[in-house]
């Protein structure tokens, strides 16, 4: 399905069903979120892959994600703190910067379905290796995290593993354009089998087991 929305580039990936808080100050991004007050999703969520958040015409992934917004709070006259939520994932085909803000022309991608794959299996053991990933931290660390609940949908509970592992933003991005879920879940194993090894071989760890989104980006 083709449509229109507007952009927010940022140096995060936002993933479906994640929140994500946002400090907005610059006056374009302010003027885009009253152009399109009302609107769900209010924007789209892509990753810079070069230039400044702050820049004029960053350069884009062409995959990102549509944010609805849940908060807007304190909002001032230069400022305002919001907190959106991720939803679907989109593809960019083109882009119009004519406003001071991208307004892109997208395609919405849907979860490919794992045709003919039991996805139980790859489920199972992708959060067999999540729980021992969170023991490890916590013998590590002696930080006690809140217990993690995980949907039982499988591309829900795909993202929701990726959320909260401490992955470089690349990592991030490329989980993002998955299509399969299966693709995902063979992905965070080797992830999270990387990350075990740190723990364990060298005591080292990224933690991030709660939500990225725990603070603030700024724009």
């Amino acid at each position: 399905m083709s449509s229109t929305i507007p952009l927010f580039p940022l140096n995060t990936v936002l993933f479906p069903g994640m929140p994500l808080p946002l400090r907005v100050f610059e006056e374009r991004y302010l003027r885009m979120l009253d152009d399109h007050k009302g609107a769900d999703p209010a924007f789209g969520v892509v990753l810079i892959k070069s230039g400044r958040e702050t820049g004029l015409h960053p350069e884009v992934c062409a995959t990102g994600t549509a944010a609805s917004l849940v908060s807007d709070r304190h909002r001032r006259s230069q400022r305002s703190n919001i907190v959106v939520t991720g939803g679907s994932r989109f593809r960019i085909t083109d882009i119009d910067w004519s406003r001071g803000y991208g307004l892109a022309s997208i395609d919405y991608v849907d979860e490919t379905p794992s045709e003919a794959l039991d996805l139980d299996p790859l489920m199972r053991t992708t959060k067999e290796l999540l729980r021992r990933y969170i023991l490890g931290i916590t013998r590590l660390t002696g930080r006690r995290f809140d217990q993690v609940r995980l949907p039982i949908d499988p591309a829900a509970c795909s993202w929701e593993i990726a959320t909260r592992l401490p992955l470089h933003t690349w990592e991030r991005q490329f989980l993002l354009e998955q299509a399969r879920t299966a693709e995902r879940f063979e992905t965070l194993r080797y992830l999270l089998r990387r990350e075990l090894a740190l723990l364990y071989g060298a005591g080292a760890a990224g933690l991030a087991m709660n939500h990225p989104g725990g603070t603030f980006t700024l724009n």
